[in-house]
């Protein structure tokens, strides 16, 4: 099935559906990886982002998640706060990690509940930064 990426916002909060085979050229591609969702948040004036990528087909090596924890990382630093739902099939601690260990604030869960709740008590700065490509 084709990647794809729908969102709507509600309550502030950018909802973003992933569904697909995640294209992995996307993690080689010059650029941060989360660029359009950042780019609608700036639109609608959001600062917090809940993932579902429970539909999601991926299949990533070491560096990719690497890249994507960085990306993330970034993107937190540019103002936003994320939440990641997903099967547990498809969670990597080392992508939390490589984020967490550049300062970013975000949530890996399988439950859609708790990942809203915690998205929810989520402080945001309320400035927007630039974001520069990943590694």
């Amino acid at each position: 099935m084709t990647y794809q990426t729908d969102f709507i916002v509600e309550d502030g909060v950018l909802h973003v559906q992933l569904d697909g085979q995640f294209p992995p050229e996307l993690l080689r591609a010059p650029g941060n990886v989360f660029t359009p969702f950042i780019d609608a948040c700036a639109e609608h004036g959001s600062f917090k982002v809940l993932f579902d990528a429970r539909h999601l087909e991926v299949k990533l090596d070491t560096v990719k998640i690497f890249r994507a924890g960085v990306d993330a990382a970034l993107a937190c630093h540019a103002g936003l706060r994320m939440a990641f739902v997903a099967r547990e099939d498809m969670i990597d601690s080392f992508f939390e990690e490589v984020a967490r260990n550049r300062g970013a604030l975000i949530g890996v869960f399988t439950d859609f509940d708790k990942a809203g709740e915690w998205l929810a008590k989520q402080p945001v700065t309320g400035a927007r930064r630039a974001v520069h490509a990943g590694s």
